[in-house]
């Protein structure tokens, strides 16, 4: 197969182990153990793992006792050497005589004009194969096989389509078997080797024909955590992930102060028995004693949550703290190590005409994962629902699971309600639309135990937060504002992306926010444009709330009413959608007339 040049965070994002890439010489799909690195690199050279990630993994697969998260070289992903394919769909349409062929067309060989189909066959289970062509002319127990099937088109629709055995004559519309359910072969392409034979051990699931550039084929299940309180600066990370809680104990005198010989000592160990690099030492020594003493006593005893739902919560008490106190804060000194997230309270912005606090955050650090994919094949009830989540990751010989992921840098603004003396809390909003969505996630706990009307992979956690009103609220607010940034502003709306926050209160209150940040390689915003947005975020919210109040396909849009089973309320490509690589939440719980009923703009 061509090579075939990729950025790291498409990797991530977007494609990863069983995707299909379309290359010059036709489409393949990447392979899982296809990592190409060459012999001088390991993946514990790529290693970018961070504690909170770590901690996460670890309870999301309880079955492996070391999960980490590597970073592809942007060299090899250059020059298209990262990873290995294999061609797939096998089966091809030579354009000139109209024949569907698995080897070559019988009338030209490879001389015409050669497409590969189009069409694949796929189950929620995660399985993938060619659409089994003898089966689709023949029936259950076809009477022969052929190599080579006739393409009649009498139309521009598939139903206009038939596929005719050139043998028996039998022939099908392919419309017709578009909508039908078809027995799974149990085939994982991407498991296989370039040129193995395909392993078939079949599957209890249908299969539906897809059309393999269909974006239900390959859902990314991607998660992206920040660099938060307290290793906020480079010199916490290299403590927590180098060394050590009982070294780092033994370096501080009775007192709590640095001995640094002792230090010194402990590091040289780690670097001679390669549990460290030389520079990594270096940087570590070059910060004066006092920082290095205060880092150790931040990070000594530091768990990290091993839940999504507490991180989100810890990241948002982050950020909420950070707007009144500062990251770091103003009462101790700068440090000399990089500092990986930073918030300065004289730049917190109160507006005039809305009720929100903007808060600059002027460096961000973001570590992002695929974990796996899903294919979701049919419609929210049968294809979301039996959708199972498929293992992305490779092992080494140690037994370690590593996932793909990158690390990225950038900036944000972290919008939020209330008083961040007063904790930030805010009144959840209520009117017709919000007790519709009250309704439904009451409805949706209560009846967990004996199934819901949507699959847990949906959500963060058991609380089904998700479909709270005040979730959709800020969610709908978010996707507002990046198509206001995207319109009004130059930004391109994938560059831009959103993170929700909302924790419940025990007295019915809520405190919440969303930070918009730019962060992607070479994307838009990453050199201090969305910080210069936040004094003129008057304007921005103008026109967010005239997209609140109309919406080009209203009546229809504004007048449609959430209720149980859907996904979003008075919400369309028109208002309130946007690109898929943006949202965390697969365009999903978003409703303006929750957002109208709030009063926020």
């Amino acid at each position: 197969m061509a090579r075939q040049s990729v950025r790291i965070s498409q990797i991530v994002l977007t494609l990863g182990p069983g995707a299909i890439l379309e290359t010059r010489d036709g489409p393949g799909i990447i392979l899982r153990e296809g990592l190409n690195l060459p012999p001088r690199l390991s993946l514990e050279d790529l290693d970018l793992s961070s504690p909170e990630m770590q901690a996460l993994l670890g309870a999301i697969f309880p079955d492996c006792q070391d999960v980490r998260i590597f970073q592809i070289p942007s060299s090899l992903l250059t020059e298209g050497r990262a990873w290995r394919i294999r061609r797939f769909p096998e089966w091809s349409l030579c354009v000139e005589h109209s024949i569907l062929y698995s080897r070559q067309c019988p009338r030209c060989g490879q001389r015409a004009r050669h497409e590969a189909i189009r069409f694949v066959l796929a189950c929620p289970a995660g399985h993938l194969d060619d659409v089994d062509w003898d089966r689709l002319v023949h029936g259950q127990d076809p009477p022969h096989t052929s190599p080579w099937y006739r393409w009649e088109s009498r139309g521009s629709s598939l139903a206009d389509i038939r596929i005719r055995c050139p043998q028996c004559k039998a022939s099908v519309s392919l419309g017709w078997a578009y909508g039908q359910p078809w027995p799974c072969t149990g085939r994982f392409p991407e498991r296989e080797g370039p040129e193995e034979s395909p392993r078939r051990p079949g599957c209890s699931i249908p299969a539906r024909i897809v059309q393999r550039q269909a974006s239900n084929l390959r859902v990314p299940e991607v998660i992206s955590l920040f660099t938060i309180p307290p290793p906020f600066t480079e010199l916490h990370q290299l403590l927590i992930q180098k060394v050590d809680p009982t070294t780092l104990r033994l370096v501080l005198d009775n007192a709590g102060n640095l001995i640094r010989q002792q230090l010194e000592i402990a590091l040289d160990d780690l670097v001679r028995r390669g549990r460290m690099r030389p520079s990594e030492k270096d940087r570590i020594l070059s910060c004066p004693n006092d920082e290095i003493t205060r880092a150790i006593r931040d990070v000594i005893g530091y768990q990290p949550p091993t839940r999504l739902r507490e991180l989100l919560d810890q990241e948002l008490r982050a950020f909420l703290r950070g707007a009144s106190e500062g990251i770091p804060p103003l009462r101790a000194p700068r440090p000399r190590s990089d500092i990986l997230l930073e918030i300065r309270p004289s730049e917190v912005c109160d507006l005039q005409h809305f009720p929100f606090r903007i808060v600059p955050v002027r460096r961000l650090q973001v570590i992002t994962a695929q974990i796996g994919y899903r294919r979701m094949v049919g419609d929210l009830t049968s294809g979301m629902a039996a959708a199972d989540l498929v293992d992305v990751s490779i092992r080494d010989e140690h037994g370690r699971r590593w996932f793909p992921g990158f690390k990225s840098a950038g900036e944000g603004l972290f919008i939020m309600l209330g008083d961040p003396d007063a904790g930030g809390w805010h009144p959840s909003p209520d009117g017709e639309a919000s007790q519709r969505w009250r309704q439904v996630r009451e409805a949706v706990m209560g009846n967990a135990a004996s199934g819901e009307p949507y699959p847990a992979h949906l959500f963060r956690d058991e609380r089904r937060l998700e479909l709270h009103p005040a979730f959709v609220a800020w969610h709908t607010l978010s996707h507002l504002l990046i198509r206001v940034l995207a319109l009004d502003s130059g930004y391109t709306a994938p560059s831009i992306r959103e993170r929700v926050y909302l924790e419940e209160g025990p007295d019915g209150r809520v405190r919440g926010g969303i930070l918009l940040y730019a962060a992607s390689r070479g994307g838009d915003g990453s050199l201090g444009g969305l910080l210069a947005l936040a004094r003129t975020f008057d304007r921005i919210l103008e026109r967010a709330a005239e997209m609140v109040r109309i919406c080009s396909a209203d009546p229809l849009c504004g007048e449609h009413a959430f209720r149980s089973g859907q996904v979003v309320g008075a919400a369309c490509h028109a208002c309130c959608l946007i690109s898929e690589t943006s949202c965390e939440h697969r365009n999903f719980w978003l409703d303006r007339r929750v957002l109208r009923e709030t009063g926020w703009l």
